[in-house]
């Protein structure tokens, strides 16, 4: 909306209108003659005419506007002051601390002031966007005691820095410094920091931390071993299997805990074979511990390369099969009434639907010819039973298991759901387990809920991923047709959204993604173009040397190895900032070899 009475910005004053022109005396004039007004809408205006005029006279008029008693008229004029960046203003603008209405207006204006004065205020703050203004301000300063309270202060609120951070970079040595505090939470959220950074000194940390609290069962000790054993993992360091050995060998529960209780994928990276010679200790644990645990000892055994540890796993495996489950779904099979349902131990069969794959449980014969008619009557008996309809959600997790079954049966059940002809389950149970099962015919039925305007954004990234299943099982280009239109994606999480499209079109490795792809190397965000050359990359390396695809893709990545930008690249380790033009280099050549 345009207002006669608004300076116009940038220039000299016009001739032969009313309208002042930034700069000049009228210009200052006409804006105190505008703050003035009755009107807040012109106020406002002013305030923000001030900002871009600058100068003297707009700090002292905009520190004036503070005691306007128009509230929107004082946030403008806040922030307004913090971009003029004239210390001048940090007093008057402390002082209105008290407000806690403005605190979010305040931090923003501390933050770009960058002055060390309101420190104290921000400290006592729990707003999210103070981390951002304490790490402007430490990155401005030349306080040690007081940059390392900022970043003490970070971590708190984070639990870790944040890779993006101030302190992640420049200021990491502050980091560094906080692993003596006396503080131990401290010390364990900066070493956790640092080792998630990929920085050695935060992984020595970790381990000495570990083996300090290894046998101790306090609240700190557990959250010592979790988070430790857990960056650990991430960073795959062998002093990870020490620690093992060390539990083992002393029968340490609070550490067997922590490093048997990993997500299974964390345990991958490391080089399990090390522990060859565990492995008669870890069988001999088989027996021992809790059943929840047991699973976990089963899969790092199946992942060490020994006979005698193979033959311990599917025996562990047959046993449970064929002493815990078949028994049970023998005798529950031929009832289909309410305390046939109620009465179900669906624990222990979703235990073992969603048991890691190396494990073999879904592959076991007795499972197939059991579990999956034992599904099939709960699902029969859930529906014809109406309002009963599995109260406790169970059902959700019978249907998620179909999928690992890999059973074909199963698809009639997923297709009903996916169309919404079916109550059984949730559609993002049905999702999952399409990524198992789905072929060319799920693609129409899975592609509707990609529109994050008309479904949950959770289900929106389960149908990617479902696509992602069946581009790379199938190689059906409509898996590229339906994923493309995301990549314009402007609604809701749509950056995030466009990031993760263009990774699962590299992944399906189709050329037919090449050309929708290509635009994005123009894209304004640097990390996006990373994304769309190592998506590129991808497909030419999946087409081969001598396919048209990859002298294309060569063609359009040639002129961004100039590139400079820094772009952050999430590997599963750590984060690290590189320019673009070298990550490129780095694609090129892999296309080469």
């Amino acid at each position: 909306m345009s207002d006669d009475h608004t300076p116009r910005l940038g220039g000299a004053q016009q001739s032969g209108g009313r309208t002042p022109g930034l700069g000049g005396e009228a210009a200052i004039s006409h804006v105190i003659e505008a703050l003035h007004s009755e009107d807040d809408a012109t106020r406002e205006r002013a305030v923000l005419a001030l900002e871009q005029i600058g100068g003297e006279r707009a700090l002292t008029i905009l520190l004036e506007a503070l005691t306007d008693a128009n509230r929107t008229v004082v946030r403008r004029a806040v922030r307004a002051l913090g971009r003029l960046g004239d210390a001048r203003a940090v007093e008057p603008l402390m002082a209105l601390w008290e407000d806690r209405h403005l605190h979010r207006d305040l931090i923003v204006a501390f933050g770009l002031l960058a002055d060390p004065r309101p420190v104290a205020r921000l400290l006592e703050s729990r707003q999210p966007q103070a981390a951002w203004a304490l790490e402007r301000i430490a990155a401005a300063m030349h306080d040690a005691d007081t940059q390392r309270r900022i970043a003490a202060w970070v971590l708190a609120q984070h639990n870790t820095i944040p890779p993006e951070s101030w302190f992640a970079g420049q200021g990491r040595p502050i980091i560094a410094g906080l692993l003596h505090s006396d503080d131990p939470a401290v010390r364990l959220r900066a070493a956790h920091s640092l080792a998630l950074l990929a920085d050695q000194r935060g992984t020595d940390a970790l381990v000495e931390l570990v083996e300090a609290h290894s046998t101790q069962t306090t609240r700190f000790a557990r959250q010592v071993l979790n988070e430790g054993t857990w960056a650990l993992a991430m960073q795959g360091d062998p002093r990870l299997l020490d620690l093992l050995r060390r539990a083992v060998r002393e029968r340490s529960v609070p550490l067997l805990n922590a490093v048997l209780g990993l997500p299974t994928h964390a345990l991958t990276p490391l080089p399990l074979d090390r522990l060859r010679d565990l492995v008669p200790a870890l069988v001999a644990l088989l027996d021992d511990l809790p059943d929840y645990l047991r699973d976990s000892v089963a899969y790092l055994l199946r992942f060490i390369d020994t006979p005698e540890a193979h033959a311990a796993v599917d025996a562990y495996v047959d046993q449970k099969v064929r002493t815990l489950l078949v028994p049970y779904l023998r005798a529950a099979a031929p009832r289909q009434d309410a305390d046939f349902i109620s009465a179900f131990d669906h624990n222990l069969l979703e235990r073992m639907l969603d048991a890691p794959a190396p494990l073999g449980y879904r592959d076991h014969p007795l499972m197939r010819e059991h579990a999956f008619p034992m599904i099939v009557a709960w699902l029969e008996a859930t529906s014809t039973l109406g309002t009963f309809a599995d109260p406790d959600g169970h059902h959700h997790q019978l249907v998620r298991g179909l999928g690992p079954l890999g059973d074909p049966r199963a698809l009639p059940f997923l297709r009903q759901i996916l169309s919404g002809q079916s109550t059984h389950a949730p559609v993002d149970v049905a999702l999952e387990a399409a990524a198992y099962l789905g072929g060319p015919e799920e693609i129409p039925l899975i592609t509707p809920f990609l529109d994050d305007m008309g479904s949950f954004f959770y289900q929106q990234e389960l149908a990617i991923d479902a696509l992602l299943a069946i581009g790379e099982r199938t190689g059906d280009p409509a898996v590229v047709a339906a994923l493309v239109p995301l990549l314009n994606s402007e609604v809701r999480a749509g950056r995030s959204v466009r990031y993760l499209v263009a990774v699962v079109l590299g992944q399906i490795g189709h050329p037919a993604a090449v050309e929708p792809l290509l635009p994005l190397l123009a894209d304004p965000d640097a990390h996006m173009v990373s994304l769309t050359a190592t998506a590129l990359g991808l497909i030419a390396q999946a087409a081969g040397p001598t396919d048209a695809v990859v002298g294309r893709v060569r063609a359009a990545l040639a002129p961004l190895t100039a590139d400079s930008r820094l772009t952050r690249h999430e590997g599963l380790y750590a984060v690290e900032n590189r320019s673009l033009g070298d990550h490129v280099q780095d694609v090129l050549a892999a296309i080469e070899n």
